[in-house]
């Protein structure tokens, strides 16, 4: 996010640490339907009912949908717009994270989340974009937000979540600083989701953001999915 665009609640809880060079942290939460998904299944099979009203995490425990029709499931299917560059250390990184993040969800009894190559992407974005235009949120200044970078990874959801860190210089450590944030801890230890990707860029030559003493140069994306089932996928 960008620290001149922090304000409400979210200021007051980040503004002791967005005025010193330690490492900071976001975390956003989309918990809707896919709206096209959604219409094409509802368009098919009559208005999709909707999920039980239960505690927040078992309402979306409910929704699943799957899609038997191929003519429909080819409609749904979505190519992604651009291939962003994962390197070595990035994919490297996403794997460690990856393994900490679902033993904490096995201890929480959690099932484990899978890699999604369409979150990888929509994760390496988001930590590329922040990093190369010196800006800490979930969205950039021209609005693409989480939504639009999951759209257009191609990835069909029925729920999605993001954290996001910065500053971290190991998996070890933004996963140790996740699990200490209850809002981030939440995402992790959400039942609901079925599939990760992992966005972990590292920009040497970094420039201080607004009122920091030092750069980042660490930034780290979680994006947290649960998709819609297509038939024969």
């Amino acid at each position: 996010m960008t620290v001149k665009r922090l304000g409400g609640l979210m200021a007051s809880l980040l503004a002791g640490l967005l005025i010193c060079a330690g490492p900071v942290l976001a975390g956003e939460t989309v918990q809707k339907l896919d709206p096209n998904a959604d219409a094409a299944v509802a368009a098919l099979f009559g208005t999709a009912a909707p999920p039980v009203e239960k505690s927040p995490t078992e309402k979306y425990r409910r929704v699943n949908t799957v899609v038997k029709s191929p003519a429909l499931s080819d409609t749904l299917l979505r190519t992604p717009k651009t291939a962003y560059t994962i390197d070595d250390q990035a994919r490297a990184y996403a794997l460690s994270v990856l393994d900490m993040v679902n033993a904490e969800r096995g201890r929480a009894g959690c099932p484990a989340l899978a890699l999604s190559e369409n979150l990888m992407q929509a994760a390496q974005r988001q930590s590329l974009s922040m990093a190369q235009q010196d800006y800490f949120y979930h969205y950039t200044a021209d609005g693409v937000k989480l939504k639009n970078r999951v759209d257009d990874s191609g990835y069909l959801y029925t729920l999605l979540g993001e954290n996001i860190g910065a500053g971290q210089a190991t998996p070890a450590q933004i996963v140790d600083n996740w699990m200490h944030s209850p809002g981030h801890r939440a995402n992790i230890l959400n039942c609901a989701y079925e599939d990760i990707g992992i966005g972990f860029v590292y920009q040497a030559d970094d420039t201080p953001i607004d009122g920091q003493a030092l750069p980042y140069k660490y930034y780290w994306t979680q994006v947290f999915g649960r998709h819609i089932k297509i038939a024969g996928r």
